[in-house]
């Protein structure tokens, strides 16, 4: 889950920024431990295209780059344990995607869209980056002004 925001230049293409997370939780066992959480979080850049993006139904393309961390934590176990921070592992995540967008009026879009994200810079013995790149999935609401007026 995140979100994100940015300029739309002539149109066309936008630059803007973007914070995404872990949306679900991802449970892992390592010898010593037991309960663990892994999270994942990154932000940066978000740069896009827009193609015909006047018409009612139209692609767009962005990549996202960004900086974070994948983290392992052991959350309270019910013996007042406080959540301990186990592991933490700074990352670089690229990301693009291809969309289709339907204007709904001239300042609501919904998209849909799929793309791929690579996870680079990962120094952890616990896991790799095989369980973080994938295949990605988004749905998206964008309010304000961008979109021209429906033809």
């Amino acid at each position: 889950s995140g979100g994100g925001g940015g300029i739309l230049i002539n149109q066309t293409v936008f630059v803007g920024g973007y914070g995404m997370s872990t949306a679900t939780e991802r449970h892992m066992d390592i010898p010593g431990y037991t309960n663990l959480h892994l999270s994942l979080g990154h932000g940066g850049l978000w740069l896009g295209y827009l193609y015909r993006s006047s018409r009612l139904i139209h692609a767009s393309f962005n990549t996202r780059l960004g900086w974070g961390a994948i983290s392992l934590n052991q959350h309270n176990i019910g013996n007042g344990t406080p959540n301990n921070t186990i592991s933490t592992d700074h990352i670089f995540a690229i990301t693009p995607e291809v969309k289709a967008e339907l204007n709904v009026t001239r300042w609501f879009k919904i998209n849909v869209g799929g793309g791929y994200r690579w996870v680079m810079g990962l120094d952890e013995a616990y896991y790799s980056t095989n369980h973080f790149n994938s295949l990605t999935g988004t749905v998206g609401l964008l309010f304000g002004g961008c979109s021209r007026p429906l033809p």
